[in-house]
């Protein structure tokens, strides 16, 4: 029960929309938070929409429409493996389960220890740790941040002939900090953990942005004969970033991220 807390949840929601025969706007927006029903773990979502059209004449339309999210999610990992973690033990579930509750002895109460008093001297990389310290001393930060742009121009130049050109441009960034001191599976000092207290900060990039542009033809003669024709002519370009830093056997786990300059 030490392991695990209550879990509410907040969720805000607000939308406007209107207009008149010529305009169309509309915008919307969200707020998410939870609390994980593991102590230390939660996620957090912001979004935001707005979308406008408009008749600048009878001829000529264009609209608009961007959306923004913003996403964090925190905390021990529960059934996967943490932050590229190599082994089950790393996960939240792999302690708890194999953690004794109770020592037999008056004088030791395991709930409090950082680690189990009894190990086996023929393996000593089988330590086991207490898991509600690993997931109070887990910092395992993930956060997205995206933003998405559509925009359309769509002109008559006569009743037959239509050329329209669309646009659209996106970015998506990532960050994920963790930080494992020897409270943890992957901090502690035993022989086979040669990384000891280790910190990773990384940042993921990609941004992209496409044209299109059409000429579309369609006329019918004598109300019987229909001729319809497409002209189009389309580009688009991606580029991604990575970047980061690991700094391994951190002296002073005490510091946490600000320790990783040391």
């Amino acid at each position: 029960d030490r392991l695990f807390q209550n879990s509410p949840t907040q969720m805000y929601d607000m939308a406007i929309t209107g207009g008149n025969a010529d305009t169309r706007y509309s915008l919307s927006g969200s707020i998410f938070n939870q609390k994980g029903i593991i102590i230390n773990t939660g996620s957090k979502r912001r979004q935001a929409r707005i979308s406008l059209d408009h008749s600048l004449s009878n001829k000529l339309r264009v609209g608009v429409t961007a959306n923004y999210a913003s996403t964090e999610t925190y905390g021990a990992q529960a059934a996967t493996l943490a932050g590229g973690a190599t082994t089950n033990s790393n996960s939240i579930f792999y302690p708890a389960f194999g953690y004794r509750p109770i020592s037999g002895r008056e004088d030791i109460d395991l709930t409090r220890d950082d680690l189990d008093d009894q190990t086996d001297p023929n393996n000593p990389n089988e330590v086991r740790v207490n898991p509600v310290k690993q997931a109070k001393n887990t910092y395992l930060v993930s956060g997205i941040r995206s933003l998405n742009a559509n925009s359309f121009l769509s002109y008559n130049i006569n009743p037959y002939l239509v050329l329209r050109v669309t646009g659209n441009t996106s970015t998506v960034n990532r960050d994920v900090e963790s930080f494992f001191s020897s409270k943890t599976p992957r901090g502690l000092k035993i022989p086979q953990n040669q990384n000891g207290v280790q910190a990773t900060v990384m940042n993921y990039n990609t941004e992209m942005w496409s044209n299109e542009n059409t000429l579309a033809y369609n006329r019918t003669f004598k109300k019987v004969h229909k001729v319809n024709g497409l002209l189009g002519f389309s580009s688009q370009k991606s580029k991604s970033k990575n970047y980061g830093l690991s700094v391994k056997n951190i002296p002073n786990e005490n510091l946490g991220m600000s320790g990783l300059d040391e």
